[in-house]
């Protein structure tokens, strides 16, 4: 069940990917499910494949992504809604759809490589899907047929497949003597890399031997004379040879064709005798061609070194860049590895995270249970001990009221006063005379006596531990609820709570 799952999310993706041109993502997703991905069988409601989606969406990138997975580009579309993709192949939809021609140049220049590595099947897939031999080219401004790439990478196997599906000996005569820009056919490619292999089998289908190139290194030559290679020279002299090619070429040597018709005379001849006429004269003539043919084949050998010195360079600026966009790709797959690493460190962060959070809840549940449980506890110690204050208050009352006794004697005060400048002064005498005037103050006094002992002054109660944890967490409690506190108690009870 999960492993369905997965491909159905695979196949998600594929067509996703497509359909917003993610080159990349259509790499990582098939390279990752290169052993189960089952390719032509990958389509969506539509019936359209990957490839569908790609060249309708007109991403040239995916398409090449695709069809260099193995997509195959024959695959027609199976029951779409639609009548104008129904029965099409991706080909036929690049072909047919103007404002997505361009992508058709991709499906050529993706049958141009498959032609160079002489992959058969994927050749004949993209004729299948609608490619045309004849007229199929890399485009401007070389405009090589199938058939010269075939020629110039000696992928004899794939040059037998493009021959063999032109079924018409006239179009394919086109076929085999199209030229390119320059004028040169594919015997012109052949020679010029001296593949005899491919060399035989042209001139076997019936290359014409005699066509010459308009410009560039073909420019007035032929295909022989391009070539560095005596097995090829060969081949193309017993060409010429043959009876066919004698009577359909028009440089049949006129010295050869006058000793057949002379030696057919001879033979039919009855008695007739006729002098022998001597043939003309052709030492000297065969002399100078051979020495034209030795100078011409100098200062071609002299253009093929230079011209292979030229290929030379090309194939190491060729392998440079190759090197180069293997090391890129490796890069970009360390990269993909680095970004999935991340990912899974992100998905563990964020997963701790998420605990974090329940962590948090909880202890902030457990704080707020513990706070309640605080302000209770010390209400009830200050209900206790107000109550205990009470009590010991009309206790003391009591006593105080039956252990009283008073003792009260007479006071007097006399204050003497002879004269304005002499000061009061006072005794203590029941009985006093003064010349002056005198005046006598008579009081009560009063001596009391209690018995009942005074409290002794308390210590204050060393604060509980709910207490100070309560003076620690003050900003959270409420203050009314709780006794006044000095500093110093303030600076032991935080030594106490840093202790715990």
């Amino acid at each position: 069940m999960a492993a369905s799952e997965d491909l159905e999310a695979a196949y998600d993706g594929l067509f996703m990917a497509a359909e917003h041109g993610r080159a990349d993502v259509l790499k990582a997703l098939l390279e990752h499910g290169k052993d189960v991905l089952d390719l032509p069988q990958i389509r969506n409601a539509a019936g359209l494949t990957p490839l569908h989606v790609a060249v309708i969406f007109q991403k040239a990138d995916a398409v090449r992504t695709l069809l260099a997975a193995g997509f195959p580009a024959d695959a027609q579309v199976i029951g779409s809604a639609n009548p104008k993709y129904a029965g099409l192949t991706a080909f036929a939809l690049a072909a047919n759809q103007a404002p997505a021609r361009s992508i058709l140049q991709v499906f050529l220049q993706f049958a141009i490589q498959e032609v160079a590595a002489n992959n058969v099947e994927s050749v004949a897939s993209i004729i299948r899907a609608g490619a045309d031999p004849i007229t199929a080219t890399d485009g401007s401004p070389l405009e090589n047929s199938l058939l010269h790439w075939a020629a110039c990478s000696n992928a004899v196997d794939v040059a037998v497949l493009l021959l063999d599906h032109v079924t018409d000996e006239n179009q394919r005569a086109v076929l085999i003597n199209r030229r390119n820009a320059d004028g040169a056919t594919a015997l012109h490619d052949a020679c010029y890399g001296n593949h005899a292999a491919c060399v035989q089998l042209l001139v076997d289908r019936g290359a014409d031997l005699s066509i010459v190139g308009t410009s560039g290194y073909f420019k007035d030559k032929t295909a022989v004379e391009v070539s560095s290679s005596n097995d090829i020279m060969q081949i193309i002299a017993k060409a010429r040879l043959q009876p066919a090619s004698a009577l359909s070429s028009p440089s049949v040597d006129a010295c050869l064709r006058h000793d057949i018709e002379q030696n057919f005379a001879e033979a039919t001849s009855s008695n007739v005798v006729e002098p022998v006429l001597p043939s003309p004269p052709r030492s000297n003539t065969e002399k100078q061609t051979d020495t034209q043919f030795r100078g011409d084949h100098t200062s071609v050998l002299l253009e093929e070194k230079q011209a292979l010195i030229e290929e030379l360079k090309h194939t190491i600026d060729g392998l440079v860049t190759e090197s180069h966009d293997r090391q890129l790709l490796r890069e970009q797959e360390v990269v993909l590895e680095f970004i999935r690493k991340l990912r899974e460190e992100k998905q563990v962060v964020e997963r701790h995270l998420q605990d974090a959070e329940q962590h948090i809840v909880a202890q902030e549940e457990i704080m707020m249970e513990l706070k309640t449980h605080i302000r209770r506890h010390n209400a009830l110690d200050l209900k206790q001990e107000i109550r205990t204050l009470q009590h010991e208050k009309a206790m003391a009352n009591a006593h105080l009221r039956n252990a009283n006794t008073a003792t009260v004697e007479d006071l007097v005060v006399t204050v003497t006063a002879t004269t304005d400048d002499e000061p009061p002064h006072s005794n203590r005498s029941n009985s006093s005379t003064t010349s002056g005037r005198s005046i006598t103050f008579r009081s009560m006094s009063a001596t009391t006596e209690l018995d009942v002992p005074l409290p002794s002054p308390k210590t204050p109660p060393t604060p509980s531990f709910w207490t100070s944890l309560l003076y620690y967490l003050w900003p959270f409690t409420d203050e009314e609820a709780l006794p006044s506190m000095n500093s110093t108690d303030r600076v032991a009870i935080d030594q106490t709570i840093m202790t715990v």
